[in-house]
């Protein structure tokens, strides 16, 4: 650690005549001119103590004498002519550590006055040249970890406080030294987690500033930032300084990075700010497990300005899986990358963001292995790294690709690509008996394939999930014996909730492409406001709701563009599997395509089906049954409640099954069937299994098609 050092906040650099008792001739001849330093304002660098009130013992500081022409209108120093003066330039000046600066030189004999320039450090005045130099080139050490260093980076000019020129006296003449760059303290306090011994060995860098200005000797301003952004190392532990350059820096840019134990804890800068010329600004940071807090920020004189308040987090160098060789929990903020070559648990700590950055698991199906792919510990958020593919199958078949457990939510984000596997459980979701929490998919490209009987995202074998929601994305989910996005066989999922993306979801044998597997399983209300929405349930499974002798809650949509379509038998596009069971269905916006096959309406029931009332009030509505039944509705062997279609839709149009008997909307076969009313547009064509106002001809068309 280095040692502390104090920064001059304003020098007053004596300049001393010759001594009262000398007489005139001595005075006019060979009258020494000698440096002091006294009262100087101490600006200090974080519990540190040198050069607080006078230069550290031999600093060298660069002093520019150059002889006044006694003009008043037009001060300026002679350089040529008779009797002048001359000074090499720059004078070096040594300090004695106790307030004098050494250097043995003497007044112009012919009697005038002096203009008198400083500049620190001596290297700085070097490169000046000249008393008259402008524009001269200063960057600031990168390390400044040590005195020389920090004290090598503090550009400072001098200039008489009274003004220049200096008439020749016998008193002190002052000179005012003027801080010309921005200084940084930090200082480290102990949170959660950490102890004052890991503080003491942390390292302070400030980030990406630009290191390079001009300056000049007569001012005491400086130009604009240059050079290449770079670090700069301030110190190590819980006190430190660094001198940058003042300059303006982004909003959200990484400023303060405190190295401790196996992390880099990353302060952002919350606003915009431009950093003042001969200001400090004091960052108190407490440094906790969790991360990074500010706990108060200070500017003091040099210029005050008010307190800045902020947050930071922790960064943590990337995690190559291929490097670990035992079970493994990422962290928050960490990054994992590479292929996984070893049987080992991946684990997401319960809280942490994790970026998956070109992972590969390919978990091995081995019973002694019982673990997803990766398991979340408890709430966790994966985000796919722009550009990247990251590919995660379960170990042994019955553990899904990745688990999050119940009650808990896995939130996955980002640009990248993520295609998720199992042999015998979910893609995303549940395993085998192994019930999982809420899954929420806001980005991504998101591809999720079911071992058998499950989902692509849900629950597995006889387990349950969670809520389902997905917002944004392109996501492709895939059951075996259940859902594409739902429930797995003889198993329960909540409700599923689509706000947009692009959402392709096909179900396995007997099950819905959203919504239920297959037998005894259920879904909760389904809902879709947005997206693109593809949903095919495959052999008695409807495309959107329950899968075979299986239910859902209510199904409403009220805004994307939805296609949904039964395969192969027995179910409709929208509302019932074979021998299911699906509440209210509810259209209020959006452009629906809905097609049944065999023995299922476009929107309503399957065989031996029942679903609740089916209110269409807003959107266009394009419904298609298969076999006997009717477009929206029902067919042989079904119940469903009121069918309402309000004047308010901008198009419906509804064609029976090639075997339907009786409606396109209503009741597609005329035996062994319910439905409770029918009304179009505010007219009651079907009410208590009897026609009203022409309805067996009116609703019998098709295609059907209502376009108030």
């Amino acid at each position: 650690m280095k040692k502390n050092l104090f920064l001059i906040a304003v020098a007053t650099v004596m300049v001393a005549a010759c001594s009262s008792d000398l007489d005139e001739t001595s005075v006019a001849e060979s009258c020494p001119v000698r440096l002091c330093t006294d009262g100087l304002t101490g600006m200090t660098r974080t519990g540190q103590s040198v050069q607080t009130t006078q230069f550290v013992a031999d600093q060298q500081v660069g002093i520019f004498l150059a002889e006044d022409n006694g003009n008043s209108v037009s001060p300026a120093p002679v350089t040529s002519g008779d009797n002048v003066t001359t000074y090499d330039q720059p004078l070096t000046y040594v300090a004695n550590g106790s307030g004098g600066l050494a250097n043995t030189q003497y007044w112009p004999q012919d009697g005038n006055g002096l203009h008198i320039f400083g500049v620190y450090p001596l290297a700085a005045a070097e490169t000046a040249g000249a008393y008259n130099a402008t524009g001269k080139s200063f960057t600031v050490q990168t390390d400044q970890t040590t005195d020389a260093n920090y004290m090598a980076s503090d550009l400072m000019t001098g200039l008489p406080t009274a003004g220049n020129p200096v008439a020749r006296t016998t008193n002190a003449v002052p000179l005012t030294f003027t801080h010309l760059l921005t200084k940084i303290d930090v200082s480290l306090s102990t949170g959660e987690g950490f102890t004052s011994a890991e503080l003491d060995a942390a390292v302070v860098s400030i980030l990406g500033t630009l290191p390079s200005t001009t300056f000049s000797v007569q001012s005491t301003t400086v130009g604009a930032a240059s050079g290449t952004a770079t670090d700069i190392t301030a110190g190590t532990g819980t006190t430190n300084s660094a001198i940058i350059v003042p300059q303006a820096i982004a909003a959200g840019s990484n400023f303060i990075q405190v190295a401790v134990g196996d992390g880099n804890y990353i302060y952002k800068l919350p606003d915009a700010i431009t950093f003042a010329s001969s200001t400090k600004y004091t960052y108190n940071l407490t440094v906790s497990k969790t991360g990074l807090t500010l706990s108060g920020t200070t500017i003091t004189p040099w210029n005050s300005v008010a307190p800045i308040d902020g947050t930071a987090e922790l960064q943590i160098p990337p995690t190559d899986l291929s490097t670990i060789t035992s079970d493994y929990t990422a962290m928050d903020g960490e990054t994992l990358t590479g292929t996984l070559g070893s049987n080992v648990k991946i684990s997401i700590a319960n809280g942490a963001t994790v970026t998956l950055d070109g992972v590969k698991i390919n978990g091995e199906n081995n019973d002694s292995y019982n673990w997803a792919g990766i398991n979340c510990l408890g709430d966790a958020t994966i985000i796919l790294a722009d550009g990247t593919t990251n590919t995660v199958k379960g170990f042994y078949a019955y553990y899904p690709g990745i688990h999050v457990p119940a009650g808990s939510t896995l939130t996955i984000q980002g640009t990248g690509t993520l295609k998720a596997s199992s042999t015998a459980a979910s893609g995303i979701g549940g395993g085998r008996q192994l019930a999982c929490g809420n899954i929420v998919i806001e980005s991504g490209d998101i591809t999720a394939t079911a071992g058998i009987f499950s989902t692509g995202i849900g629950s597995g074998f006889k387990s349950s999930c969670g809520t389902i929601t997905i917002s944004g994305g392109t996501v492709n989910a895939t059951g075996n014996i259940g859902a594409g996005i739902g429930s797995g066989y003889e198993a329960s999922c909540g409700d599923i909730v689509i706000e947009g993306g692009n959402i392709t979801a096909t179900g396995g044998d007997n099950s819905a492409g959203i919504g239920s597997g297959y037998q005894s399983s259920s879904c909760g209300d389904i809902t879709i406001s947005g997206g693109t929405v593809i949903a095919t349930g495959n052999s008695h499974g409807a495309g959107i709701g329950s899968g075979y002798q299986s239910s859902c809650g209510d199904i409403t949509i009220s805004g994307g563009t939805v296609t949904a379509k039964a395969d192969n038998s027995d179910a409709a596009g929208i509302g019932c599997g074979e021998g299911s069971s699906c509440d209210d269905i509810t259209i209020s916006g959006g452009t629906v395509i809905a097609t049944g096959n065999s023995q299922g309406a476009g929107i309503g029931c399957a065989y031996a089906s029942t679903c609740g009332n089916i209110t269409i009030s807003e959107g266009t509505v394009t419904a298609k049954g298969g076999g006997d039944y009717a477009g929206i509705g029902i067919g042989y062997g079904s119940t469903c409640g009121a069918i309402t279609i309000l004047n308010t839709v901008t198009k419906v149009t509804a064609e029976k099954g090639s075997e339907a008997n009786l409606h396109s909307i209503g009741k597609g076969w005329s035996s062994n069937s319910t439905c409770v009313t029918v009304t179009i547009g505010g007219t009651i064509y079907w009410q208590d299994n009897a026609e009203l106002n022409g309805g067996n001809t009116y609703l019998g068309e098709s295609p059907f098609i209502y376009e108030p």
